[in-house]
């Protein structure tokens, strides 16, 4: 209780590497977080300034290996998508929305137009545009929602000017608000592990601690 109240204090005061901190200490001292006590933390980490890195270990950290009882919920992964989608990442926002969707939990309609947009201002229509058709093939109507709707014509005058051979113009790539290169910063696999660069450190060594 102690630390959860405290993870929480943390996440209120935008001390997001504190919050995560003193869930790798619970956890060292043998205490069980559960899953809101590390969608907590979490949060922190997209909240203020955005700590992808120790976001990623916090994931990690919910795996069956180092903690039974804080499996990834519902909210888990509405944090993620949202989070990695606001910070120009959207193709790993789109990862955990299908890995959302596998485990069998129902993105809602606002979740899909976060990750639209964030294509969208990434130059990337034409994943916004398959994104959306799938959205159209799992039964959602983007057409009542004006954001998606908008995107959903601008990215069909996008495909029609590829086709005509024309260059569209160049957009904010993924990567440039998080000063990388556009390339993708993890992996997740089918069995909802991570691996890929500061993916592949161990969330419980000193490694994964940014100085």
């Amino acid at each position: 209780v102690i630390f959860g109240a405290a993870i929480s204090c943390c996440r209120k005061a935008g001390e997001g590497h504190r919050a995560y901190l003193l869930l790798r200490k619970m956890i060292k001292e043998g205490l069980l977080p559960n899953t809101a006590t590390f969608n907590t933390a979490l949060m922190a980490q997209f909240e203020g300034k955005t700590d992808l890195q120790a976001a990623v270990a916090i994931y990690k950290l919910m795996q069956p290996k180092y903690s039974p009882r804080g499996q990834p919920n519902r909210q888990t992964f509405n944090i993620f998508v949202r989070g990695l989608a606001d910070n120009a990442r959207p193709n790993e926002a789109e990862m955990f929305l299908r890995k959302m969707q596998l485990v069998g939990f129902v993105p809602d309609v606002d979740l899909f137009t976060a990750l639209v947009s964030s294509y969208e201002s990434c130059g990337q229509p034409g994943k916004a545009l398959r994104l959306m058709e799938s959205m159209e093939r799992d039964g959602y109507n983007f057409y009542e929602v004006k954001v998606i709707d908008d995107a959903f014509k601008k990215a069909v005058k996008f495909a029609s000017a590829v086709e005509r051979g024309l260059r569209p113009s160049k957009g904010k790539t993924q990567g440039d608000g998080m000063g990388g290169d556009g390339g993708l910063l993890f992996e997740l696999r089918d069995d909802g592990s991570i691996s890929g660069g500061d993916a592949d450190i161990d969330p419980m060594a000193m490694s994964a601690v940014r100085q």
